[in-house]
């Protein structure tokens, strides 16, 4: 038998150390504080904490930029029916929510600076890939065939990439940003999906017709170009502005520099309660096995159908009646009014949304006395109710539809209540409910878990919102019917699901 002593978890570790992916995508370890005064040590986490922050918010902008450029690029997509376009969009949501999850965990001992750089790059790369389905989907049925599967392929790698971007965003703002004040600037950061959807649908067409017109780049596919070309630049911009935590660039924990506790001692208590407890552990016991995170995924599940369908198939319904229901890019190009109309008018979802975002926390707060279930609720019987206002202005059988006095206004107006609606449980269930029924500790995780099953919502409803449009279109004449109806009940169902959490508090987590 051996005498050799088995490997100490100590030379265990020191053997890592010459693996290079492992030492550059794994969480840094904490460093000595390096500064000895209050004043400076605040003065430097606040420069480093703004400075992060705002580079997590132009990478999660950028991300629904790529993300946007497939649902723009659907009507024009030549031979990609709506049927394949809900396959790739359900495949890629499906793909989106496993990844979530599961860079959730990574995230939670991983490197934010290498990893979130090296995700934001990889994925522009292969939303940029995108344009080759497009491309050679026109010239038999063949390729038809194989740009589909092509397309799945793509957009689902592309999507697992993006997925691992939110989570080390998640990781970021609860490593840098205190319990007490984490609400209020959650809510300002998630408007950056927002903002990246409404600047990814206004800039679509217009920088695609001017890549086409001046580099004589196709038709479709130039509307990945903007996207891939952004994304490469932010993501060389954060590898070098972001860093991981306070600990690990020689500050104290966020908690020690703010000065601040949740709910008089209660984050210290439970963070008190983990320290004999392994990362698994913790895992299990607040995240896997805990009845509350499980009851807001199911909530997440809905307000994602209503959400992520209504964002990505409202432009097809919208540009279908004025431009036609196949249209080509050169079609597209010469009807830019009514097209321009239809992506600003599908656009005010995420303008409100972006509103919506930021003022969630507040609404919950000051409206609701800190009740997050019956926030989440009323919005999302407003969400419902909005979607009888669009099928008003925009289905043939409506007599508004055909007046443009009263069609455009209502339109616009029931999309941005909406938008705003929607967005309220979208910040809330996924972002803080998430962190605040959990633990810091495993904080990734459970806004990964819960996405997870958001976009599991999304994987089902987009093909079922494809087959729907199609069906309604051919026996009924009007392809919104239908479709309408399905997001509408999502919404209802999601406010169904809140009544267990109406007198939740924080404290019995």
């Amino acid at each position: 038998m051996s005498n050799t002593p088995l490997a100490s978890p100590k030379r265990f570790e020191q053997k890592n150390k010459g693996y290079f992916l492992f030492r550059i995508f794994s969480e840094p370890k904490a460093k000595p504080v390096a500064l000895k005064s209050k004043e400076e040590i605040k003065k430097r986490y606040t420069v480093l904490r703004n400075l992060i922050f705002l580079t997590c918010y132009l990478m999660y902008v950028v991300s629904y930029i790529c993300r946007r450029s497939l649902s723009m690029s659907a009507p024009v997509a030549f031979e990609f029916g709506k049927e394949d376009m809900g396959i790739v969009m359900g495949i890629g949501a499906f793909v989106y929510g496993i990844g979530k999850f599961v860079n959730g965990i990574l995230a939670d001992k991983g490197n934010v600076r290498t990893s979130l750089a090296l995700n934001t790059i990889m994925a522009g790369a292969f939303t940029g890939l995108m344009t080759f389905p497009i491309f050679l989907s026109p010239f038999d049925g063949k390729n038809h065939d194989f740009s589909v599967c092509f397309a799945c392929i793509i957009w689902g790698i592309s999507n697992w990439l993006h997925s691992g971007i939110f989570p080390y965003c998640a990781k970021s703002l609860i490593r840098w940003i205190p319990n007490k004040s984490r609400a209020k600037w959650w809510g300002i950061f998630s408007s950056s999906h927002e903002l990246g959807a409404f600047i990814g649908t206004n800039t679509a067409f217009p920088v695609g017709v001017f890549v086409q017109r001046s580099l004589g780049f196709g038709g479709a596919e130039s509307i990945f170009v903007f996207p891939f070309l952004i994304s490469i630049s932010v993501g060389v911009i954060g590898f070098f502005s972001l860093k991981d935590r306070p600990v690990s660039v020689g500050l104290p924990d966020v908690e020690e520099i703010c000065g601040s506790n949740l709910s008089g001692g209660v984050e210290k208590k439970y963070e008190a309660s983990e320290e004999n407890l392994t990362y698994f552990q913790t895992l299990k016991k607040y995240v896997v096995k805990s009845k509350v995170i499980w009851n807001l995924a199911a909530i997440y599940f809905f307000v994602y159908i209503f959400r992520e369908c209504l964002n990505n198939r409202i432009f097809e319904i919208i540009i279908s009646k004025d431009v036609g229901r196949n249209a080509d890019f050169t079609h597209i190009i010469q009807n830019q009014d009514s097209v321009y109309f239809s992506a600003f008018s599908s656009s005010v979802l995420f303008l409100l949304g972006f509103l919506g975002t930021i003022l969630a926390p507040a609404i919950s707060e000051k409206i609701f006395k800190g009740k997050r279930a019956p926030a989440n609720f009323w919005c999302l019987i407003a969400s419902a109710l909005s979607l009888i206002g669009v099928w008003l202005s925009i289905s043939k059988f409506s007599p508004i539809s055909s007046n443009e006095v009263f069609q455009k206004p209502l339109l616009v107006a029931c999309l941005c209540i909406a938008g705003f609606s929607i967005c309220v449980p979208q910040v809330l269930v996924g972002g803080v409910c998430a962190v605040e029924f959990s633990s810091k500790k495993v904080g990734a995780a459970a806004v990964g878990l819960i996405g997870f099953v958001g976009y599991i919502g999304t994987t089902v409803g987009h093909p079922i919102s494809g087959w729907l449009m199609d069906f309604s279109k051919e026996f009924f004449g009007d392809q919104s019917r239908l479709a309408l109806i399905f997001w509408g009940c999502a919404a209802l169902f999601g406010a169904i699901c809140c009544v267990p959490l109406w007198n939740y508090d924080v404290i019995k987590k």
